[in-house]
C-alpha cells in the first residue's frame, strides 16, 4: 500500500495468511510521515484471548500526538504482557513533559506497571517542575470489568503528593468506581466515585494548607488551612449535594 495523506506518505506491506477463522499477519512493516511500525500477529477471529501480537513504533509522532517522538513496543503472548512506552517533550494542556515512561509486565489477567512523568505544569502563567510516579497492578484489563489499584507519589512544584492507600478504579457491569487517599498540604484528600444509579461523588479535605496553594496560583501564600466535605448523589443525569468548607488560622 502507498498513499499521500495530509500527514504524510504511508507505505505499508505484509503477508497475511487465513484458515478458517484462524489467522496470522508477519512481516508487516509501514512508514507513515516520520513514523515507522513493524509487527507480526495471530488469532483467531476477534477474540482477544486467542490473540498474540509483537508491535514496535518509533519515530517523531508530532503529526499525530502531542509529543514530538514516541517509542513503543509491545508484546502479547498466550499468557505474557510486556510494553515499554516513551513519549519525549509531550504537551497536553497546562503540562509540558520532558519524558513519559509506561512499563508494563505480568499475564493477561493481571500485570504490574508503572508510568512516570518529568516535566514542568503551567499554572496562573507560573512554570512548576512536576514529578509524578504511579505504580499499579491491572486486574482482567482485557475484559469488560477491569480493576487498577495504584500507588501516586510525586510533587507538582513545592506541593508533594503521596497516596495513603492505593488509588483504585474498578468497573462493574453496573458502574464506574474509583477512590483516592492523598496526603499533600500537611493534611489529607479522600474522595470517592459511584457512578451507579444511587451513587454520587464524595470528598473529605482535612487541614491541608492554604499557603502552598496561593503560591502556585502566583497569589501572596498565607498561613492557614482548609477542611471541606463534598456530598453529592447522582439525580437522574443531574449531580447534586452539599459543599461545606471552613478556612481557619489565616493569616498573613
Amino acid at each position: 500500500i502507498t498513499a499521500e495523506t495530509s500527514e504524510g506518505p504511508l507505505s505499508a506491506n505484509g503477508h497475511a495468511t487465513m484458515t478458517g477463522s484462524n489467522w496470522a499477519v508477519d512481516t508487516f512493516n509501514a512508514t507513515w510521515s516520520e513514523l515507522e511500525a513493524s509487527a507480526n500477529a495471530q488469532g483467531s477471529g476477534g477474540d482477544l484471548n486467542a490473540l498474540s501480537a509483537n508491535l514496535r513504533i518509533q519515530g517523531s509522532a508530532a503529526k499525530f500526538v502531542p509529543a514530538e517522538r514516541l517509542d513503543i513496543t509491545a508484546r502479547l503472548g498466550e499468557q505474557r504482557v510486556d510494553v515499554d512506552a516513551v513519549l519525549e517533550k509531550l504537551s497536553a494542556g497546562p503540562l509540558d513533559a520532558d519524558t513519559l515512561t509506561l512499563t508494563a509486565d505480568g499475564t493477561r489477567d493481571q500485570f504490574d506497571f508503572v508510568l512516570a512523568l518529568v516535566g514542568r505544569t503551567e499554572i496562573a502563567g507560573l512554570t512548576n517542575d512536576t514529578n509524578l510516579e504511579m505504580s499499579g497492578t491491572a486486574t482482567d484489563a482485557l475484559t469488560a470489568t477491569p480493576l487498577v489499584t495504584t500507588d501516586i507519589n510525586g510533587n507538582l512544584g513545592q506541593i508533594d503528593l503521596r497516596s495513603t492507600q492505593p488509588l483504585e478504579f474498578r468497573r462493574t457491569a453496573e458502574a464506574m468506581l474509583a477512590s483516592i487517599n492523598l496526603a499533600t498540604l500537611g493534611g489529607t484528600l479522600d474522595a470517592n466515585l459511584d457512578t451507579s444509579q444511587f451513587g454520587g461523588i464524595t470528598a473529605n479535605l482535612d487541614d491541608m494548607e492554604i499557603g502552598p496553594i496561593l503560591g502556585l496560583l502566583g497569589r501572596e501564600p498565607l498561613a492557614g488551612t482548609i477542611t471541606a466535605n463534598l456530598d453529592t448523589k447522582f439525580e437522574g443525569d443531574q449531580l447534586g449535594g452539599t459543599l461545606i468548607a471552613t478556612v481557619g488560622g489565616v493569616q498573613r
